[in-house]
């Protein structure tokens, strides 16, 4: 068997391209795609490796979770490809989970605008000593792009299986 890893440099974010090759037959596997920034780069190099196996799109597209520095590309990519996809693994985000964010992204926005000014400052100064503050934008912008990648794969027809242990 042929074994081809592509581990491509998208900053702090993740995108990987496997291809796995026996007997004529082929295997391509993206995993994550970077943020929206690097679509391009990684839409190159899984060029590179679909064209010498004759193949429109990858097999199997594997969002390991849904930060945009992990999904971010993704929408571009699956419109790129299509209903050739062979099906994603992703977890979609659940009504209870989206409901979750959207009070925490209204309770955090208010919170900063109604406190004082030179509270507000305290607050954001202590939040990004913790790191919470990027942590929680990053969740918060996540979650419209989840939504999207996720509209973006059901419109194609394109399988969708949310990966478990023992499944």
């Amino acid at each position: 068997m042929s074994i081809n890893i592509k581990i491509l440099g998208v900053k702090d974010g993740d995108a990987n391209i496997i291809s796995l090759t026996k007997d004529n037959k082929s295997l391509v596997i993206l995993i994550d795609s970077g943020e929206k920034s690097f679509k391009n780069k990684v839409i190159s190099e899984l060029d590179k490796t679909l064209t010498p196996l004759k193949k429109k799109a990858p097999d199997l597209i594997i969002c390991t979770h849904f930060d945009s520095d992990h999904i971010g590309g993704m929408v571009d990519i699956v419109n790129k490809y299509k209903n050739n996809i062979g099906y994603v693994w992703l977890h979609k985000p659940n009504e209870a989970m989206q409901k979750t964010f959207a009070l925490a992204e209204d309770y955090f926005n208010r919170k900063i605008k109604l406190i004082p000014s030179i509270e507000a400052a305290k607050f954001k100064s202590e939040m990004q000593d913790i790191n919470l503050l990027e942590q929680a934008e990053t969740v918060l912008r996540s979650i419209p792009q989840l939504k999207s990648l996720v509209e973006t794969i059901e419109n194609f027809g394109i399988k969708i299986e949310e990966p478990f242990a023992g499944k």
